[in-house]
C-alpha cells in the first residue's frame, strides 16, 4: 500500500489477493475503498514463514491424496481388479499412446484447412509449414529481402521469398488458426476413441461379472462404486501426461505475470502464454487485468496474447470489445487486428467492428475493422462500409474494394468506382497494403464483364506494369492474362452474332 495524491486515478487501488497457492486477487480502485487502515509491512522473515507453511500445506494434501489413491486401489482389488498400480500406470500410458496415434491418423487436413477464410487457406498451401516455411527462414531471408528492396535489386531472390516475408504476419496467424483447429479436432476425435473404449471396457467388465457371480446379488452397490472410481481414476490418469505439463508452464507464467516487478518480466510472461495457444486459456483473467496496466506495450501485448488464446472464446472476445470500444489507440488497434484472427467466430462482435470500420477517427482501426468485417463474411457489412471507398486515408479504400467485391454476389457496380482507389493502393508506403491492392485487382480481373469495362481495365494494367513493385507485379501480370482472355472470348462472340446477323440478311423473301 503506498498513499497516492489522485485518488480518482482507475489505475490506482488496492488488491485483495487470495489465500492458498492461489496467485489472483480482486483490485479495488480507491473511489470503491471506503478507508484504509496501514497496520504494517511483512519482513523477509515473516515472509519466508508463510511460504513455509503454504509449502508444508501441499506437502500435506499430496500425502493425503497419496492415501487416497492408495485406499481406492484396495478398493479396486477386492472387487477383482488386481493390476498394481505401476502396471495400472504401464497400461494407461500406452493407451494414451496409442489414442493419440489414432486420434492423428484419423484427422484430415485438407478438411482443416477448408475451415479456414480463403486467405489463410490460401497462404497456407503457398507456404507450407512441413515444407520448411518457418519463423526461423523468416528471420533468415528478411534481411536479403530487406536489402534487395533497398536496392531495389532482386536478381537471384526468389519471388517465394518475398512474397513470405512480405505476408509473414498474416501467414503466422493462419498458421496459428490451423493448429487451434488441428488441437480441437485432435481433441474430439480423442474423446470418440475414449468413449468407444470406456464402453467396450464396460461390456467386457459386465461380461466377466456375470461369470464370477452366477448368483445375482440384491445390493450391487459396492461393485458399481469400485467400478465408478477406476473410471474416474484411468480418466485423470489419462489426461494428465497431455495438460498437466502445459498447466505447469501456463501457472508459472501466470505467477511471473502477477508478481514481476519490472515491464520486461511482465512481457516475457504475456508473450510466452500467447505462444502456448488454447492451452493457456486459465491465463485469460490474468491477461484481462492486464488490459489495465498503465504501461502502453503491456496492454498492447495483453490483447496480442488474448487473440492468439482464443480461449474461452465469447469471454475474450468481451474483452476485445470492451478495448476496442474503450481503449486508447494502440488497443483499439491490437483488438480489431485480434478480431481478424477469430474471422467468422468475431460474428457475435459484427455491429461494434462495424461501428468503428466507419466511425473511428485512426485510419489503422478503420482498416483493420473492415478487413475483420470481410473475414467474418456478413453481406450485411455491405451497407455498413460502402461509403469508406470515399475516405480519406488509401488503404481504407483498398479495404473496402477488397470487402466489397468479396461480400457483394453481383459486382457489376463496383466497376466503376473501385479500380481507382486500388491503383492508388499500389504506391502505399506499406508492403501489406500494396499487395492486397494487387491481390484485389486480380481478384477483379475474374469478376469484370462488361467488354467496355474490361478494355479499359486492360490498358490501367499495361499502363501499371512497367513501373510496379516485385511484390506485386505477379498479381498484375496475372490479372492482365485473365482480362486479355475474356476480352478475346467477348469479341468473338460478338463477331458470331454479328456474321448471324449478315446471314439472316441474306435470307432471300418468298414472294
Amino acid at each position: 500500500y503506498e498513499e497516492i495524491e489522485n485518488l480518482k486515478d482507475p489505475y490506482a487501488g488496492i488488491r485483495l489477493w487470495y489465500v492458498r497457492d492461489n496467485p489472483g486477487f480482486v483490485f479495488l480502485t480507491y473511489e470503491e475503498v471506503i478507508r484504509v487502515v496501514k497496520i504494517g509491512r511483512l519482513n523477509d522473515d515473516a515472509r519466508k514463514i508463510i511460504e513455509d507453511r503454504v509449502r508444508m500445506k501441499i506437502a500435506q494434501a499430496q500425502i493425503a491424496s497419496e492415501e487416497e489413491r492408495r485406499r481406492k486401489d484396495e478398493n479396486l482389488k477386492k472387487v477383482g481388479i488386481g493390476l498394481t498400480e505401476q502396471e495400472e500406470q504401464t497400461r494407461l500410458e500406452e493407451e494414451m499412446k496409442d489414442m493419440d496415434k489414432k486420434a492423428y491418423e484419423q484427422i484430415n487436413k485438407q478438411d482443416l484447412l477448408a475451415k479456414l477464410p480463403e486467405e489463410s487457406r490460401k497462404l497456407l498451401e503457398d507456404f507450407p509449414p512441413e515444407q520448411g516455411w518457418s519463423y526461423e527462414l523468416y528471420e533468415r531471408i528478411k534481411p536479403r529481402v530487406n536489402k534487395a528492396k533497398v536496392q531495389k535489386n532482386f536478381v537471384g531472390l526468389p519471388i517465394a521469398y518475398r512474397k513470405f516475408v512480405d505476408n509473414f504476419s498474416l501467414w503466422q496467424a493462419a498458421v496459428d488458426l490451423l493448429k487451434a483447429e488441428e488441437k480441437n479436432a485432435f481433441e474430439k476425435m480423442k474423446e470418440k476413441i475414449r468413449k468407444d473404449r470406456e464402453e467396450a471396457k464396460k461390456r467386457l467388465e459386465k461380461e466377466e461379472e456375470k461369470k464370477k457371480m452366477p448368483v445375482i446379488k440384491e445390493e450391487p452397490t459396492p461393485q458399481e462404486l469400485a467400478k465408478e472410481e477406476a473410471k474416474k481414476q484411468a480418466e485423470s490418469a489419462t489426461k494428465a501426461p497431455e495438460n498437466e505439463p502445459s498447466r505447469d508452464i501456463v501457472q508459472e507464467n501466470i505467477t511471473q505475470l502477477l508478481y514481476a516487478k519490472t515491464t520486461d518480466k511482465k512481457l516475457q510472461a504475456i508473450r510466452e502464454l500467447g505462444k502456448l495457444g488454447a492451452k493457456a486459456s486459465l491465463a485469460y483473467q490474468s491477461l484481462k487485468m492486464c488490459l489495465k496496466d498503465p504501461d502502453a506495450l503491456v496492454r498492447r501485448e495483453s490483447i496480442q496474447a488474448l487473440g492468439r488464446i482464443r480461449e474461452p472464446k465469447n469471454l475474450i472476445l468481451d474483452a476485445l470489445a470492451d478495448a476496442l470500444e474503450l481503449g486508447d489507440l494502440l488497443m483499439r488497434r491490437e483488438a480489431v487486428a485480434a478480431f481478424f484472427l477469430f474471422g467468422k467466430d468475431a460474428a457475435s462482435k459484427f455491429d461494434l467492428i462495424a461501428s468503428a470500420a466507419t466511425l473511428d477517427e485512426d485510419a489503422k482501426v478503420r482498416y483493420r475493422a473492415i478487413r475483420s468485417l470481410e473475414m467474418i463474411g456478413d453481406s450485411r457489412a455491405v451497407a455498413q462500409v460502402q461509403t469508406r471507398l470515399w475516405d480519406l486515408d488509401p488503404a481504407v479504400q483498398v479495404a473496402t474494394a477488397s470487402a466489397l467485391l468479396s461480400l457483394m454476389e453481383n459486382s457489376q457496380s463496383l466497376e466503376e468506382w473501385i479500380v481507382e482507389p486500388l491503383v492508388k493502393g499500389l504506391s502505399h508506403e506499406e508492403d501489406q497494403v500494396r499487395i492486397l491492392a494487387s491481390e484485389v485487382l486480380k481478384k477483379f480481373s475474374n469478376r469484370v464483364e462488361d467488354l467496355k469495362e474490361m478494355k479499359k481495365f486492360k490498358k490501367t494494367l499495361n499502363a501499371l506494369l512497367p513501373r510496379a513493385k516485385e511484390e506485386i507485379k505477379n498479381n498484375l501480370q496475372d490479372a492482365l492474362n485473365t482480362v486479355e482472355v475474356k476480352i478475346k472470348e467477348a469479341e468473338e462472340k460478338e463477331k458470331q452474332k454479328e456474321e448471324q446477323s449478315e446471314n439472316m440478311e441474306e435470307i432471300p423473301r418468298e414472294e
